[in-house]
């Protein structure tokens, strides 16, 4: 593909990811912007760092804690958030040599109920646990467990959620990284990851022994100075801040079942998850299916147990669909593509999936549903559809895809693979127009012979 054509996929999954982000974009709510104001000179209170870093900036800068201010800044965050996405996205497209069903995978990924709730979230700190996972990512491809280690705890410090949304992710990229490597190895990468652990811990057991009247009343007139934040917020984000993670799973598992069969959620999400599951099923070799099925499953499922301590049901279960994403991620870069099989199957499932993105309307947080008609929806999402559409020809799948060569050049290829890597030349030169030209139409094809030598 020349370079031209892959500038103009990447604008295409571009554009489809920003109309995904128009269906749902708002400034940050006062729920979002009350965490923003809340840091450690309080005691070390769970999420408080990015408030602690907030203070320490506007301190320093003389940016006001401000409505206005934080909107830049949590814009500033989903920005960088999208560009990572986009970064992915194109790796994927890279490492599986631009072959239509990595389209069809971006596609519904750009396309799907997550970045929806990413643009809606704006404010949350989900967009910087998203960055930060993905950075951890990279840090474990290149052997920097202890770094990948560091930036989970600090996302762990972030927002807890890094825990069940993260994390795993992280560890599935070790784990791929070992299995690849020596097996005395296995311990000492897995070591650093005890940290965000240790973290979570820490901070799990702070909130069962803190004086939480007092704690929740400080920081009440903490957020009572702030006349942008609501005066509902001002009590209820004190509240929830100071009350332990067993309270919640004491007080909300009871509604644990009714949230994971939510109908709205499951329309929305679980073709996007079909899709992601499918395509690393069948698009990667395995020598262990088992275990590596068993690791996608717990990356896939780790969210979802946030249903036990939390009411945001649409926004827990779209984070599936980012592990799934991250999985993909990985497997594109360490793992073995599948030599050959039927793509058929999967197109099929991602067409319908890429159809229900667009046709469907999110369950978004706060009641709302996400914005835009259905024929304003096609549309906008006409560039993305046609290029899935129109994109390379059907073929048997080659390669990590259904790459651009038939099935049936394959014993062509592993020939030539094989004389290359003997050392020898893989098309003798009297296979080609000059050889026949200069030792003739019937000369051995193992070069020039007495008779067919020129005078």
């Amino acid at each position: 593909m020349t370079s031209r054509r892959r500038f103009l996929v990447l604008g295409i999954v571009a554009w489809g990811m920003l109309v995904t982000l128009l269906r749902a974009i708002r400034l940050p709510n006062d729920y979002a912007e009350s965490h923003w104001l809340v840091d450690y000179r309080f005691g070390f209170v769970k999420r408080g760092l990015v408030g602690t870093a907030f203070t320490a900036l506007s301190r320093s800068t003389h940016l006001p804690q401000a409505a206005w201010s934080i909107a830049l800044l949590s814009s500033l965050f989903l920005a960088i958030s999208c560009g990572a996405l986009l970064w992915a996205s194109h790796r994927i497209l890279a490492r599986l040599q631009w072959s239509r069903n990595s389209f069809l995978l971006v596609s519904v990924f750009v396309t799907s109920p997550f970045v929806v709730m990413s643009a809606h979230l704006i404010g949350y700190y989900d967009d910087i646990v998203l960055v930060l996972t993905l950075l951890s990512i990279l840090l474990v491809l290149r052997g920097r467990f202890w770094t990948a280690g560091l930036l989970q705890t600090f996302a762990v410090l972030v927002h807890e959620i890094s825990l069940l949304t993260g994390l795993p992710s992280v560890l599935f990229c070790v784990w791929m990284v070992v299995r690849r490597g020596p097996a005395p190895r296995s311990v000492s990468a897995f070591a650093p990851f005890t940290l965000p652990l240790l973290t979570f811990a820490g901070i799990a057991s702070y909130l069962s022994v803190l004086d939480q009247t007092h704690l929740q009343s400080t920081l009440t007139a903490r957020l009572s100075s702030f006349a942008f934040i609501a005066p509902d917020y001002q009590v209820l984000v004190p509240e929830w801040l100071v009350t332990s993670f067993a309270e919640f799973v004491r007080t909300d598992r009871g509604h644990f079942l009714r949230r994971l069969a939510d109908p709205g959620s499951l329309v929305a999400v679980l073709p996007s998850l079909l899709v992601m599951a499918t395509f690393v099923a069948t698009h990667f070799e395995t020598r262990r299916p088992a275990r590596d099925a068993t690791w996608i499953a717990c990356v896939a499922l780790a969210p979802l147990a946030m249903h036990l301590l939390a009411c945001d049901t649409a926004r827990i279960w779209c984070m599936a669909i980012a592990g799934l994403f991250w999985v993909a991620l990985v497997q594109a870069e360490l793992g073995s593509p599948a030599a050959s099989g039927r793509t058929e199957p999967f197109r099929w499932l991602a067409w319908a999936a890429l159809v229900t993105n667009v046709m469907v309307r999110v369950p978004l947080m706060d009641h709302r549903l996400d914005r835009f008609t259905l024929v304003q929806r096609l549309l906008l999402y006409a560039p993305l559809l046609i290029g899935a559409a129109i994109g390379s020809p059907r073929q048997e799948a080659y390669g990590p895809g259904g790459g651009s060569l038939p099935r049936t050049w394959r014993p062509a290829l592993l020939c030539i693979r094989a004389c290359v890597l003997r050392g020898q030349r893989p098309v003798p030169e009297s296979w080609t127009r000059r050889g026949r030209a200069r030792y003739g139409r019937g000369a051995s094809t193992t070069g020039p012979t007495r008779r067919s030598r020129p005078r």
